[in-house]
């Protein structure tokens, strides 16, 4: 689960340079033209981050919160407040915000995963 983690991490990451270049590709663009599109990219990207990484991560945690989704917060809304420096990127609250909820959505279906097979596991059959 590690090494599907680190390659999606490093998709992300090659999607934020393109982004950052303005060069998208155009399936992509066409995603982002409908009305809503964007913000649900990042809810998308944001769940299935925190999902995998906390998955690589399983049982790590910082302050109670899963390790992964964390360190995924932090990360994504850092880059997203990067693109004030960024002349063809606009930074814009409400794409952190659908981040923050995705990466939610995917720590806690990756806790639901978790919690469900511990269950299994203690669980005493009859």
């Amino acid at each position: 689960m590690r090494l599907v983690a680190l390659l999606y991490l490093c998709a992300l990451a090659a999607l934020i340079v393109t982004a950052d270049r303005g060069a998208l590709p155009g399936p992509l663009m066409a995603i982002y033209a409908l009305p809503w599109g964007d913000k649900a990219v990042h809810g998308l990207l944001g769940l299935c981050g925190a999902f995998l990484c906390d998955r690589a991560l399983v049982g790590r945690r910082w302050q109670r919160l899963p390790l992964g989704s964390s360190l995924l917060s932090v990360a994504l809304v850092l880059e997203e407040c990067s693109h004030t420096a960024l002349a063809h990127r606009v930074a814009d609250p409400l794409d952190a915000l659908a981040t923050l909820i995705g990466v939610a959505f995917g720590a806690w279906a990756q806790s639901s995963c978790s919690c469900s097979k511990k269950r299994a596991a203690t669980s005493v059959p009859s």
